[in-house]
């Protein structure tokens, strides 16, 4: 509904000379009388002083359109043809200091006033009211006062506007609903409880109609389309109270077209009984079934921020001040971070859940996020000391190869020498084994340079790749049906065996255990798509994968940086994680055994409830969501272990704390992938839903219906942002909130979901019970 400052002489005499004016936005819209005009170019609107203002966008001047339509620029202004003095600031005024003030502006131009309906607020305060001028041809005219910061305006109330009869309204255990204020006064004279909405049929969702949740709601819907419209949507409001109300519709029989339960009162005549005319309704109201309440909107599944608190201490530093410098979400850097991490660890270390169960420190991470969103730079800070690692490695490398390259020269002239003596009785000299590369970090995706490296590097090493897409796309699943590549990967994920049958020198390499972490970043799009691929559901590859989407805010200019100790903190920690010993023990293959570690009594129960726990999470999800959660349970261990060795490198054994910190983040991942899983299969309506929360969200997580139409063309139309915002009411995601200030009142609407994220809060070695 628009806000008019109806000062209707001036502009109703406009309006009555244009042919076909239609309302639109804060106007009117007609073909303009001065030129030809096939297409609606003329603009009618309002001032504040009651003037009336005309624009023609094909050109045509102010003077000749009013000449056209037999009218003067005079016939535009109010007050006998002069608009109202302005104040000092050079703005007219539209504020009077009472109701009866401002009543008084209509009633010069419309006369002494037919009736006045006042609404209250909940504490009694007068905040607005509706006026009727009853016409001589039988019409009437309906204009509204509204006090709005502190003054009194020619204006419908704000938005969330309190029902008629307000006070009354709390201790009722039934309400009467009717349209109209003279309705709801006919009601409540024979001794019922009665409300409206004001506004007219078509603005029911501008009013709060939260006093009546839990209540018994009759609606005495008036006998035409319109009061049929206004019922059905009355009905739909308050079942999406919380908690919902108990909703009838109660068609009054015989009436008139246009009727309504004012008129069946009134054709009852002054001797009617009010006793009996109320008892008359209630056995309609009797009769009437109760109707079944919708089925629940899906509450969208916001965003929850990534339990920072729950990261070791010396981890959370880091991603504290870099998402600060960068002007990031936290969860840009966790993801990258958690996979580096325990890159480092490789196979140095697993934890054993128990004989038959052991996990690996492997963790393969995706951060979702759209071009420009600051997913490169944060994956990248969390990248680049494990990178200047390994390009020290290299360097050494080339000193050691150079000096290797003066013994392959010896060892061929050495050689040279024995085979020119012809010996026969000794052996010819041995050559000399080339350096073995220590690989820490890799970009190349095929699965034979991987296994080289790894078959040199028990540890494990990172593959780190900014646009996952490219190794997604890489795997032969869907190149004949061989899906090599894949089942390779798919090992890994669980530092499992690869064989390799290499290309050239009909060779084969072997890696029992083949240990590599993954991060890396991909767009919203291209994830979905391949997410929804036969050949990846099928698999389960891409529910390996930590997925988040994190909240993508307007870039701002920040002198903030990460400081060189941080940087350097940082460092020592991947150092001290890289210099975790590998077992002196070989298996059979002559390959390092990991070292098991295991929990501690208090890490055991959080583990046994948490398994427990999730497991019926698991059990009730669909397919695709379960298999993520499937991997999240045991990336709940994974995490315990890495933040245990994170917390103190040389330990034997995972303790509570590290276990509860853990299953923490394995609850923001489970909530991450939910999210992220119903955004792929969503429909346009969901999606266009997601989208309104996550700009909400950028916005600090309170937006307007103004605010929302400025930021967004998809809700520029008329009405539309409001019904958007109004939707996610339904949905249970936010509530509104009026903010009254010095010149207005705003009323916008708050996002409610969602939290700190830390679902275990000062969850220590203590706690026996997991809090899901």
């Amino acid at each position: 509904m628009r806000d008019y400052i109806t000062l209707i002489d001036p502009l109703q005499r406009v309006l009555d000379k244009l042919y076909n004016a239609k309302p639109v936005g804060d106007g009117w819209q007609a073909c303009c009388p001065a030129h030809a005009d096939n297409k609606p170019s003329l603009s009618v609107t309002a001032g504040d002083d009651g003037r009336v203002l005309l624009r023609c966008h094909a050109g045509c001047e102010t003077q000749v359109i009013c000449a056209a339509i037999g009218l003067t620029t005079a016939d535009l202004f109010a007050q006998n043809g002069h608009a109202a003095k302005p104040k000092s600031n050079g703005k007219p005024s539209a504020s009077f200091p009472s109701a009866d003030a401002a009543i008084a502006v209509y009633e010069r131009t419309l006369g002494t006033i037919s009736a006045q309906w006042d609404y209250y607020s909940a504490d009694g305060e007068h905040v607005g009211s509706v006026l009727r001028w009853n016409r001589p041809d039988g019409g009437k005219d309906i204009k509204p006062v509204a006090l709005i910061g502190g003054g009194w305006h020619l204006k419908h109330m704000p938005s969330r506007r309190p029902l008629y009869g307000l006070p009354d309204l709390p201790d009722a255990d039934e309400v009467i609903i009717v349209e109209g204020e003279k309705c709801a006064d006919a009601a409540r004279s024979i001794g019922l409880i009665a409300t409206t909405s004001s506004g007219g049929a078509n603005a029911a969702d501008k009013s709060d109609w939260s006093p009546l949740s839990g209540k018994r709601c009759i609606i005495f819907p008036d006998a035409d389309k319109s009061g049929e419209k206004y019922a059905a949507s009355v009905a739909d409001i308050l079942h999406h109270l919380t908690p919902p109300a108990k909703v009838k519709i109660v068609t009054i029989p015989d009436l008139p077209p246009g009727g309504d339960i004012s008129d069946w009162l009134d054709g009852h005549g002054d001797a009617a009984e009010p006793d009996d005319l109320r008892d008359q309704l209630q056995m309609m109201i009797g009769a009437a079934d109760w109707l079944d309440p919708p089925d629940p909107l899906p509450a969208p599944i916001t965003w929850e921020p990534f339990p920072v608190k729950s990261l070791p201490s010396k981890l959370r530093r880091f991603v504290i001040e870099t998402a600060a410098a960068l002007g990031c979400d936290p969860a840009f850097v966790v993801l990258p971070a958690l996979a580096v991490l325990a890159s480092c660890v490789g196979n140095s270390r697993r934890i054993r859940l128990k004989a038959s169960w052991s996990e690996p420190c492997v963790i393969w991470s995706a951060t979702i996020a759209p071009p420009s969103s600051l997913k490169s730079p944060a994956w990248q800070a969390a990248c680049d000391p494990l990178q200047r690692i390994q390009q020290k490695i290299f360097a050494e490398l080339k000193a050691t190869m150079r000096e290797h390259d003066i013994l392959i020269q010896f060892h061929e002239k050495q050689s040279a020498e024995w085979k020119r003596e012809k010996r026969t009785g000794g052996d010819p000299p041995k050559k000399p084994e080339p350096p073995v590369c220590l690989r820490l970090i890799t970009s190349d995706a095929t699965v034979e340079a991987l296994v080289s490296i790894l078959a040199e590097n028990p540890r494990g090493c990172l593959y780190a790749v900014d646009e996952l897409a490219s190794w997604l796309n890489s795997m032969n699943s869907y190149k004949g049906g061989k899906g090599g590549d894949l089942q390779a990967y798919l090992s890994m994920h669980r530092a499992g065996p690869v064989t390799v049958d290499r290309k050239t020198g009909k060779r084969i390499t072997s890696v029992p255990r083949a240990a590599v972490s993954i991060c890396g970043t991909i767009q919203p799009g291209v994830y979905e798509r391949l997410a929804s691929s036969p050949e990846f559901r099928e698999s389960g590859m891409m529910t390996r994968l930590l997925v988040a989407r994190p909240p993508v805010g307007k870039k701002v200019w920040t002198d903030a940086d990460v400081s060189d100790e941080m940087q350097e903190s940082y460092s020592r920690l991947i150092g001290s994680l890289l210099s975790i010993p590998m077992a002196p023990a070989f298996d059979e293959d002559g390959t390092p055994e990991p070292i098991l570690m295991g929990l501690t009594p208090a890490a055991k129960r959080l583990w046994i409830n948490w398994y427990n726990h999730f497991a019926v999470e698991t059990s009730e999800a669909d397919d695709d969501l379960a298999g993520h959660f499937g991997k999240i349970e045991a990336y709940a261990a994974r995490f315990a272990l890495l933040f245990q060795l994170i917390t103190d490198p040389n330990t034997d054994a995972v303790d509570g704390d590290a276990m509860g910190a853990a299953i923490n983040v394995a609850l923001w991942f489970a909530h991450e992938a939910r999210r992220v899983t119903v955004a792929t299969g969503e429909t346009e309506e969901e999606r266009q839903q997601r989208q309104l929360i996550e700009l909400i969200e950028r916005r600090g997580g309170e937006i307007t219906a103004r605010e929302l139409a400025r930021a967004s063309r998809r809700y520029r139309e008329s009405g539309s942002a409001e019904a958007a915002l109004l939707d996610l009411y339904k949905a249970g995601v936010g509530e509104w909130k009026t903010t009254p200030s010095a010149t207005n009142q705003k009323t916008g609407f708050r996002l409610t979901t969602g939290g700190d994220g830390d679902t275990f809060d000062n969850l220590s070695s203590k706690d026996t019970t997991v809090r899901l």
